[in-house]
């Protein structure tokens, strides 16, 4: 009966009401037809409660696919369990708004919004939603510079544009886009977010410069092949990186490590196009490192060697 509980268990809650099976007709029949004083939540919770210690229940109440804000308030009320600040870092994580503002306003032993790394959990997965509810909690918020800012930083690293504005457009502690020199701008630009990179270059506060580090960003975006970030740095309204700058730095890197579509980008930019030095350094870096397309297109771009006659004359 306890395997056949764990079964049910895995289940998405509304498949799980539809299920009638022998070995677990009993179990089936209090949930698709609860008596009118008891919900289905209380069943599904004492069903937890019979298979886990009330810790790890509650923390399958939070979670992401099967638990609720019901669920995990039916499992706190049955067991007498205290929720910990790991279940709301689970809840924050799973993106469970709703479970989150239960742990916060549970009576009796609520939880602070401000507890550690709660903040960080839903911001590097992208819960927009569960950001603004800790930064927006009456008691104790938590702070949008939190963890000396990096909590922007690493939404930016993961490309959660949404995460990253609403930190950044926070009333009060908001990050600086520009922090730690521009590391929320060089790890979006390292992963290919554009999204990011135009939300951080256009910020109206504490803006990174699109040529931060003397081209550095550009060379970041060229060697890990991200086309778009490198013509969104390129083509910026202010502070642009030159296609050659750091003496061609850019191409040198997008063709030792092959990705034509850049080479292609750098190589016909309208201006300050590299020239016949980065491009000769550019060939030998593909040469080196065997990839054959962007030999074939540096060569035709450097034209074709001299005759041995044209040479002596």
């Amino acid at each position: 009966m306890q395997d056949e509980e764990r079964n049910l268990l895995s289940l998405p809650c509304d498949v799980l009401c539809q299920i009638v099976s022998r070995e677990s007709r009993e179990v089936c029949r209090e949930l698709r037809y609860p008596s009118p004083a008891v919900s289905r939540a209380h069943h599904l919770a004492s069903l937890l409660l019979r298979l886990h210690p009330p810790g790890e229940a509650l923390l399958r109440a939070c979670d992401a696919e099967r638990g609720s804000a019901s669920l995990a308030g039916e499992v706190l009320r049955l067991s007498g369990a205290v929720p910990t600040p790991g279940d709301l870092v689970l809840a924050a994580r799973n993106g469970r708004d709703d479970v989150v503002r239960l742990l916060l306003g549970w009576p009796g032993r609520a939880l602070r919004a401000d507890c550690l790394h709660v903040l960080y959990a839903a911001a590097v997965n992208g819960r927009d939603d569960v950001v603004r509810t800790l930064l927006g909690w009456p008691d104790h918020p938590a702070r949008a510079d939190q963890d000396n800012s990096w909590t922007m930083i690493w939404a930016a690293r993961e490309g959660h544009d949404a995460v990253v504005r609403t930190l950044l457009g926070w009333p009060v502690h908001a990050p600086h886009a520009d922090h730690e020199d521009g590391r929320a701008l060089l790890l979006a630009v390292r992963y290919g977010h554009e999204d990011v990179v135009r939300t951080l270059l256009a910020w109206p506060e504490h803006a990174p410069r699109a040529d931060l580090g003397d081209g550095q960003m550009l060379a970041v975006a060229a060697i890990n092949g991200h086309d778009a970030v490198v013509r969104t740095l390129l083509a910026w309204p202010v502070h642009a990186p030159r296609a050659d700058c750091g003496d061609g730095l850019a191409l040198r890197n997008a063709a030792w490590t092959g990705h034509e579509d850049v080479v292609r980008t750098l190589l016909a930019w309208p201006d300050h196009a590299p020239g016949a030095g980065p491009r000769a350094r550019a060939l030998a870096a593909a040469v080196d490192k065997g990839h054959e397309a962007v030999v074939r297109l540096l060569m035709a771009c450097l034209g074709p060697p001299a005759s041995p006659r044209a040479r002596h004359t």
